[in-house]
């Protein structure tokens, strides 16, 4: 029987701290509202803990959206929910097994690395993860993303190839003068894919490098 891959939607779930949310500085929300605008499949989930973060994924799997976008604060070894911390680790029990065929969106700064990264690709065979490693004021946060979905979604409204994320990636950083990494699963048919990531680097439409890396992990899939 052939199997059910998930399907063209972005899953946004949300955290900022009390002074954004009285400032009503939230880039998820107004995410949320321009792809509603653009018809682009979508669901937002607001959410201040981690105990509601571990709920409302189980909502993000039934949903069998392809694709999941966390808004949020973040540092180098985790992310920051309105009362809750949650480190890489912590973060992979959470969400890790609902990655498998799915992507993975970072709107939080600094915590696109590849620390992050190998946690999912590719033990969970999660095809990408993308975001930028640097810190990124909300309004470009806002304006990015939604220009980034936009794009990606005229060009393709049933999937999201590797094809067209590149070129896309390379204009979108270019328009708005952001870094952002793109890590992403190595093909099936090669061997490396069992432990390995391919990460590209793009600064401001210039592609930096891509690499293959090894990672601590193995695709529990694949064993």
């Amino acid at each position: 029987m052939k199997e059910k891959r998930p399907r063209y939607g972005i899953f946004i779930i949300e955290s900022m701290d009390i002074k954004n949310e009285i400032d009503k500085k939230l880039d998820g929300f107004a995410l949320k509202t321009i792809l509603d605008l653009c018809d682009i499949p979508n669901k937002y989930f607001y959410i201040r803990t981690k105990l509601e973060l571990e709920k409302v994924i189980k909502l993000f799997n039934k949903s069998n959206y392809g694709f999941l976008h966390l808004a949020c604060h973040g540092t180098e070894s985790g992310i920051e929910l309105t009362f809750d911390t949650i480190t890489f680790d912590e973060l992979e029990l959470i969400i890790g097994g609902n990655l498998y065929h799915r992507r993975l969106f970072l709107s939080a700064c600094k915590v696109a690395r590849f620390e992050l990264a190998e946690h999912f690709i590719p033990k969970y065979h999660c095809y990408s993860i993308i975001g930028s490693p640097d810190k990124i004021a909300y309004d470009k946060a806002a304006v990015f993303w939604s220009s980034f979905y936009y794009q990606i979604y005229q060009l393709n409204k049933f999937h999201m190839p590797q094809s067209n994320l590149c070129p896309i990636l390379e204009n979108v950083t270019k328009a708005f003068n952001i870094k952002i990494n793109y890590f992403s699963i190595i093909r099936n048919d090669s061997p490396r894919s069992m432990q390995h990531l391919r990460e590209f680097h793009y600064d401001s439409g210039v592609p930096k490098y891509d690499m293959v890396k090894e990672t601590r992990f193995k695709n529990i899939y694949r064993l």
